[in-house]
């Protein structure tokens, strides 16, 4: 198992109603999805959303890998007797 699942894309065929298109919208976004997507959709609006999830899922972690890392040099000059 993974410790955080994989961003999921829901792409959905058009909905005949207004109530249906809302009530699937929820129940997706509720169920975990990361974005919800109707068919037909332009393919800039598929990159933009994978884009998003490439920095929500790499650059936040690159980010709080480099804060922990700084922590951890600041902490071994400290036990070293420095600043």
């Amino acid at each position: 198992r993974l410790d955080a699942p994989p961003p999921v894309v829901v792409v959905r065929p058009p909905q005949p109603t207004l109530r249906e298109a809302s009530r699937g919208l929820v129940d997706a976004l509720l169920d975990g999805a990361f974005a919800v997507v109707d068919r037909p959709c332009h393919p800039e609006i598929m990159l933009r959303i994978m884009q998003r999830i490439m920095e929500r899922q790499f650059i936040d972690r690159a980010v709080a890998a480099d804060r922990a890392a700084a922590i951890e040099r600041a902490d071994a000059r400290r036990a070293a007797g420095g600043q």
